[in-house]
């Protein structure tokens, strides 16, 4: 009777293993240096949105932005870069200091991207567009969205607040 139920445990073990997918085996990877997958986002905006018709945000995939590079404009000097600015440089002090020490800090080099705003030579949402389309294609890009416009105040100040505070008064006094 034993005999039995070692031998359907032993059958069923392998059928398991043969039937689970290989595809699933990345959950339980035992590798801690394994390349976190990052797929590449696909930006969706279109002429009708508001954004600013000089300057892209560029989200670099994480292998890349752990090489720590110093991005330039002769970097993007195919979308007609004018200048690139770091917004994620204070960040990646923090990661470099401690992507290679067994602290909890080390764990959010895995989570790291460098974020560039470049800004663009000639000014037109179409540009930005092409500009967006180009940098897509880049292997070390993870995503490329236009830089939104954000109105933090419009003619209702009650909506825009919920205290009805005027934009121009400041706390205990006028801005």
């Amino acid at each position: 009777m034993k005999k039995a139920i070692y031998s359907l445990c032993a059958l069923c073990m392998a059928l398991a293993l043969v039937l689970i997918p290989v595809s699933t085996l990345d959950a339980f990877a035992l590798n801690a240096d394994a390349e976190p997958k990052e797929d590449k986002i696909i930006c969706t905006a279109t002429l009708e949105d508001e954004f600013a018709e000089d300057e892209v945000a560029v989200t670099i995939k994480n292998k890349e932005s752990l090489k720590f590079k110093k991005y330039e404009v002769s970097d993007f000097v195919d979308i007609g870069c004018e200048s690139v600015d770091d917004l994620s440089i204070a960040y990646a002090d923090d990661v470099r200091i401690h992507k290679d020490h067994a602290c909890k800090k080390s764990a959010f080099a895995k989570d790291y991207n460098q974020l560039l705003s470049l800004k663009l030579k000639e000014k037109s949402k179409e540009n930005v567009l092409a500009a967006i389309k180009a940098l897509e294609k880049r292997d070390d890009v993870l995503s490329v969205e236009p830089s939104y416009i954000l109105d933090s105040f419009d003619s209702n100040v009650e909506e825009n607040n919920g205290h009805g505070i005027e934009p121009n008064k400041a706390i205990g006094g006028d801005l």
